[in-house]
């Protein structure tokens, strides 16, 4: 995802001002990539929270119940639950 990139043009004035306060916290361009997703399109910004995310938290998950079938159940449960909110 770090390869997407956006255009100085093709940033909102109200998304810049909030690219300018996320860089002051050390903010990397996959997490504003999201956030400035999350803002435009919540659907979007889901799918790319979930490719982002998913293997990674498969692979931690995996440490807990010792099985990859159930962690990526747990893993789909959670993002499941976050879009429904």
């Amino acid at each position: 995802m770090a390869d997407i990139y956006l255009q100085k043009n093709e940033v909102p004035e109200d998304t810049a001002q909030s690219i300018n306060n996320f860089i002051d916290t050390m903010v990397t361009d996959d997490e504003l990539l999201l956030r400035c997703t999350f803002q435009k399109d919540p659907k979007m910004g889901c799918e790319l929270l979930f490719r982002r995310y998913y293997m990674n938290l498969c692979n931690h998950a995996i440490r807990f119940v010792h099985s990859k079938e159930i962690a990526e159940d747990i893993v789909s449960d959670v993002f499941a639950s976050f879009w429904q909110i």
